[in-house]
């Protein structure tokens, strides 16, 4: 008997105990907790009630994943109704029915599993843990004589209440070892079929034929848990879980030993503010104190796409918020009601032009009269007094609610190649013939063979951390704005664009910025711009901080893309030529900056691969979604994907190894990329591709992997394992222009001002370790690093500033802030000596002398003051304005057939970064760019109501990034130093230096910043790991191969590939479907069967 206020955790520490102790059926009590322990998270556990839980899925419908397992063991609920009645009832029951219980619930009575009882719990989740199941069930039967009796089937998150599966229950009962042996396929055939015939009434929300496969996965486990020395030995894995396994990571991070060149540079440090960040202490823009008298501000969204809305009702508002409530804002009221992202950032009008009739700007707040380019979108702004945010955002939303709208028309989403709405065209191409070769080859004149496929890919959130946050304060005429941006210029226009005040009159500043991704490119300003008019408007601060929800809705994401592909290939495997069409989501209201993603992908569609003929039909297809943004390694992860999904296709075609035929292709590779574009093709400088390719090869011994991986799939039916390798290739420019302030005072501590800011990828760090080895080069003693403090990135401190992002900041950054110490190095300089002589030493070190020696005095007692601020800017030289990255990675999966699940055994990675500045933060960055991929390629997905255009994975429920328990099992990680293994292009160096000279001639004002070339030793790695998230998606692919015995259907494998995207395509393998597990003859093995007998 467990009280209804016992919390999820402290139930599971309680059936952990009892199975420990003396209790007639410990191994179903564990399975209990095992299963209650991993629901959820931690927090959650910790605060939901057991009944709780039983009250939610009675009166609201909750997809409850405790109820399932709970009544199939026989639970009841003890209770007491409104006349103080007390009952006790079965929990299913009690649960299924429609009426809300107003009563109290006092406890749940669960009933000691007997010792002839076999229990199973299973689940499909979006993730493995902290998510709610897609799918449940428990499932529990006595086993007496090789023979199930009294079932329990109860399924759950299927249908608003949990239920009976009562013809599966019929099915099941009786059944027995020699029925098995000597009917397998049948009793499969029959239990689909009944399976069938219970969920014939159910919703289904995630698609009727993949819940009936998940289910019939979950009972051929449970037969295999009951009976397994009874069914084949192929089977004996079908057992366990992936979602239950122990998650568990083995980890092994490589770097070259530093090159010691003085000061910190080379070396692993932690970031500057890392402690901080971890225990909460670390200040980001929404910690910035607050004025007397702030507005706080909330948006009232319009939940629909191509809808006007006719009627905004504050009734909510002003009922919730009392004498809080002040206002509201709607379009008419601001002075500059909409921008363009290509305005702010300043390319309007540059090539590639914009084509007239697109709309390029953005509604600030959607105008009346004015048609949703998306749901989401704001239409006003409610302002409140006080300081109730959380209020405030519900008032918002009860407004959302109550407004009312007028459709214009249909929704477009979804289903790209079939839109109307395709505004224009963009063709890249290298050779002249791709589509002649292709056509003939699918004629079958030229000797080719011909391969086609499909791609399809969802939209990604950038899901950072910080949401959007904004606090503009009025000031003296102008205004402070404190934003969580990655270009305070930028929201510095936008504000001075949309108040008329002149930049010098605004001052752009924050701390850190919790995440970026691209994200906080352009929107910060759009965000800026509205509450700067309204602080202006009000003479009173005011702060807009957007929940999740208001935040995924409006920031947009990583473009849709849906594509078909034509290769022809030779009998050896090399691909000759590639036609490529592709269909590009973009906002209805405009393409926008994010064309540049089409022409980055068109530069890296082949990736480290020799394709002689390529055709790239890119056609922009206009969506009611929010307007699609730069997410991280933008263009270059888009064109990788695509060109890893042909490599795919075409050896499951031609039954060739993937990673052999990905060899045959890459031989000989000199330019890369297509012509067409803003980008043109290259040739490919510095290029460690296949040296890396060799050296992962032999250090994960990959061809033994391979053979393990081939002899896996033959002696198991329900898991299939997949292996692959995959190429990186990025390539990367370096922003001219980047700015850093650097003032050493009188005690030796340093200033850093940096015109890059720090989103956590340990810009500060680096940056300080440059300067520490800069003057410690030149003088013979440097600062170190805890004697550094690094500013709020202001536009008051460093004007005119660059963009942070593309990789490169911050080695323009650290390029200078080294130009700066060198100044400061050359002032010091000629006081070396006297701090050398000096009797007074610091004991914190020689560089404090230096400092000390440096101040002159009058009559020794006025002291003089020396130059000790420099600023440093940088210029790449056009032979370093851009360069390749290159890296390798390996990957291989299992797959549960009878589920959809899929686990990530094994990745190791190569990066050939050069000498690392800082291993410590460039290992975090590579495995955090992989993660971050891995979750786009395996379980991110933006998903949208098609009726209404509604996004619907809005929030932290329905949308699941990677977390801890999806970092592959064994994660290896290795920083490879290949400078004297590149093949370097003397073609590249020829027009590097041609660009020189022209850029000379025609008197731009570009002199490089001279910076020693051992300061120069790495790469940028910020984002090019992102793209080698393509390796364990293409062992996903080999491994659905192996389960499907054939290519798959046109050769795709959809983006995001998470259980109910793959689970169509295993349909021939479903459990009594006919397919080849049906089959299988031998036995071995123990089971529940032979351990009870």
């Amino acid at each position: 008997r467990i009280g209804a206020t016992v919390t999820w955790n402290r139930f599971t520490e309680y059936i952990e105990g009892l199975a420990a102790g003396k209790v007639p059926n410990q191994k179903a009590l564990a399975e209990l907790a095992a299963r209650t322990g991993s629901i959820a998270g931690a927090q959650v556990r910790n605060l939901g009630t057991i009944g709780g839980n039983v009250a939610i899925t009675r009166n609201r419908g909750f997809l409850s994943d405790w109820v399932p397992p709970l009544a199939a063991l026989g639970a009841r609920v003890a209770a007491y109704d409104l006349q103080g009645k007390g009952v006790e009832e079965d929990l299913l029951a009690f649960v299924q029915k429609p009426e809300p219980f107003a009563g109290l619930i006092t406890a749940v009575i669960l009933p000691l599993p007997g010792a002839q009882v076999v229990f199973k719990s299973f689940r499909v989740a979006k993730r493995s843990r902290n998510a709610h199941a897609l799918v449940n069930a428990g499932v529990a039967a006595t086993l007496s004589g090789g023979k199930l009796g009294n079932v329990s089937v109860v399924l759950g998150a299927v249908d608003p209440k949990p239920c009976r599966l009562k013809h599966v229950e019929h099915a099941l009962a009786h059944l027995n070892a020699e029925e098995l042996q000597s009917n397998l396929p049948g009793v499969l055939t029959n239990l689909s079929e009944q399976v069938g015939s219970d969920l014939f009434p159910m919703s289904c929300e995630f698609g009727r034929e993949q819940t009936a496969h998940i289910i019939t996965g979950f009972l051929v486990k449970f037969l295999q848990a009951c009976f397994g020395g009874s069914l084949p030995k192929e089977w004996q894995s079908a057992e366990y879980c992936l979602h239950d396994m122990e998650r568990s990571t083995t980890t092994e991070q490589v770097f070259p030993t530093p090159e010691n060149i003085g000061g910190a540079l080379n070396k692993p440090y932690p970031k500057t503010t890392a402690i901080d960040q971890t225990t909460g202490r670390a200040k980001y823009t929404d910690d910035v104190p607050k004025p007397e008298g702030t507005l706080m501000g909330a948006f009232i969204l319009c939940p629909e796409a191509n809808v006007m809305v006719t009627d905004i009702d504050l009734t909510p508002a002003k009922e919730m918020l009392g004498e809080n409530f002040h206002s509201v804002v709607l379009a008419e009221d601001l002075t500059t009601a909409s921008m363009g992202s290509s305005e702010i950032m300043g390319v309007s009008g540059l090539p590639p032009a914009y084509k007239d009739g697109h709309k390029t700007s953005w509604p600030l707040l959607l105008s009346k009269g004015e048609a949703s380019p998306c749901g989401g979108i704001a239409v006003a702004l409610l302002l409140a007094k006080g300081d109730s945010p959380r209020l405030l955002e519900q008032a918002a939303v009860a407004c959302s609610q109550k407004l009312v709208l007028e459709r214009c028309g249909p929704v477009a989403i979804g289903d790209l190649e079939n839109c109307v709405e395709v505004t224009e065209q963009l063709v890249c191409t290298r050779g002249k013939k791709a589509k002649d070769v292709v056509e003939a080859a699918k004629a079958g004149t030229n000797g080719l063979t011909y391969v086609t496929g499909r791609f399809a890919k969802k939209s990604q959130s950038h899901f950072y951390i910080e949401g959007q946050s904004c606090i503009c304060v009025p000031d003296e005429g102008g205004i402070t704005c404190y934003s969580a941006n990655q270009s305070p210029d930028m929201v510095q226009r936008a504000i001075s664009t949309a108040t008329g005040l002149a930049q010098s009159q605004i001052v752009v500043s924050m701390r850190r910025v919790g995440g970026g991704f691209g994200g906080k490119a352009v929107y910060p300003a759009f965000l800026a711009a509205i509450c700067a008019q309204c602080a202006i408007k009000e003479q009173r601060a005011v702060r807009v901080v957007l929940p999740r929800e208001a935040d995924m809705s409006n920031v947009g994401g990583r473009q849709e893309i849906e594509g078909t592909w034509e290769v022809a290939v030779d009998q050896k495997g090399k691909i000759q030529a590639l036609d490529y069409d592709l269909w590009f989501a973009h906002s209805v209201d405009g393409e926008n900056v994010q064309k540049f993603v089409v022409h980055a992908m068109s530069t890296n569609i082949d990736g480290v691969y020799s394709i002689p003929n390529i055709r790239l039909t890119t056609h922009f297809v206009g969506q009611h979604v929010a307007e699609r943004t730069a997410v991280r390694a933008p263009g270059h992860f888009e064109g990788c994907i695509l060109g890893e999904a042909v490599m795919d296709g075409v050896a499951a075609s031609l039954k060739m190894p993937n990673h052999k035929l990905r060899e045959i292709n890459m031989v000989n590779q000199k330019v890369s990329g297509t012509d067409g574009g803003m980008l043109p093709s290259d040739s490919m400088p510095n290029n460690s591709s296949w040296a890396l390719w060799k050296a992962l090869k032999q250090k994960c011994d990959y061809e033994e992997r391979v053979k393990a991986v081939e002899e896996f799939n033959k002696t198991n039916t329900w898991k299939k394992r997949g292996i692959s390798m995959t190429h990186a290739r990025y390539g990367v420019f370096c922003a001219p222009g980047c700015v850093v302030r650097v003032d050493i005072f009188k005690d030796g501590t340093l200033q850093i001002a940096c015109t890059g800011a720090e989103i956590g990828q340990g810009l500060h760090v680096k940056v300080g370790q440059m300067v520490s080895t800069v003057l410690e080069r030149a003088l013979g003693a440097g600062p170190p690093l805890d004697c550094m403090r690094f500013p709020a990135t202001s536009t008051e401190q460093i004007p005119n500033g660059t963009m942070t992002g593309g990789s490169t900041t911050s080695e323009g950054n650290m390029f200078a802030a080294g130009e700066a110490a060198s100044e400061l190095a050359r002032r010091l300089l000629p006081h070396v000596k006297k701090a050398k002589k000096s009797t007074e030493k610091s004991p914190k070190g020689p560089w404090f002398d230096i400092v000390a020696a440096s101040f002159s005095k009058i009559m020794d007692v006025l002291v003089v003051p020396p130059n000790l601020s420099a600023i440093g800017m940088h210029f790449s030289s056009p032979v370093e304005m851009m360069y390749e990255t290159y890296g390798v990675g390996a990957s291989e999966v299992e797959l549960d057939v009878l589920t959809g699940e899929h686990r990530n055994l094994f990745t190791h990675l190569m990066f050939d970064i050069g000498m690392s500045y800082n291993p410590m933060v460039d290992i975090g960055q590579m495995e955090g760019a992989f993660i971050m991929g891995m979750g786009q390629m395996d379980q991110e997905g933006m998903d949208y109501d098609h009726t209404t255009g509604k996004l619907l994975t809005d929030n932290t429920w329905t949308y699941k990034p990677p977390i801890a328990c999806d970092v592959p099992e064994t994660f290896k990680v290795d920083l490879m130093d290949m400078r004297k293994r590149r093949v370097d292009s003397g073609l590249k160096l020829c027009m590097a230096g041609v660009m020189g000279a022209i850029l000379g001639a025609i008197g731009v004002p570009w002199k490089p910043t001279k910076t020693e070339k051992v300061l120069k030793s790495a790469k940028a790695i910020g984002e090019p790991p992102l793209l080698l998230a393509a390796v364990p998606h293409s062992a996903l692919a080999n491994a659905m191969v192996a389960a499907c015995g054939a290519p798959l259907p046109d050769n795709k494998l959809p983006i995001p590939a998470k259980p109910f995207v793959i689970l169509p395509m295993l349909a021939g393998q479903k459990p009594g479907s006919g397919g080849g597990g049906d089959d299988a003859s031998t036995a071995t093995g123990t089971s529940a069967s032979t351990q009870n007998q």
